[in-house]
């Protein structure tokens, strides 16, 4: 424990609080095999393979500038899900938190030609999140 932290598994928390690191190992195992196929067929599919192909041609110079279009709408999409702020502040936490994921992932699709990274990328970090909030 140093001061009000303590140290569990390498990880810091809040003093009072703990992490189980196996619950937590088991509930993004859980999670990831759980959103693979949901987020393949219905966000990477529809984001990436459909919307991303179509406003990204191959060879283009604008390739930074149309992943970041096509991730601000995958954050907009998001909307009638999230909630906890005030309006615009969770616009843009969406669009910010979208655009930092969204890009790397469809810059790796348009690169590799396989939606299946982009896919597993997303069902696990939906999964790292679930794992910590305890779901």
């Amino acid at each position: 424990m140093l001061g009000n932290v303590i140290v569990v598994g390498g990880i810091q928390v809040a003093s009072g609080t703990s992490i189980d690191l196996v619950e937590l190992v088991g509930s993004v195992v859980k999670w990831t095999a759980i959103y693979f196929p949901a987020t393949f067929v219905i966000e990477e599919v529809a984001f990436r393979g459909a919307l991303d192909s179509h406003v990204h041609q191959s060879g283009e110079s604008r390739s930074r500038q149309t992943a970041i279009f096509v991730s601000v709408l995958w954050g907009l999409w998001h909307l009638p899900v999230a909630d906890g702020m005030s309006f615009p502040l969770l616009v843009l936490t969406l669009v910010v938190w979208h655009c930092a994921i969204g890009v790397p992932l469809s810059l790796a699709w348009r690169r590799s030609g396989n939606l299946a990274g982009p896919a597993f990328a997303h069902a696990a970090i939906d999964a790292v999140r679930n794992g910590v909030l305890g779901l």
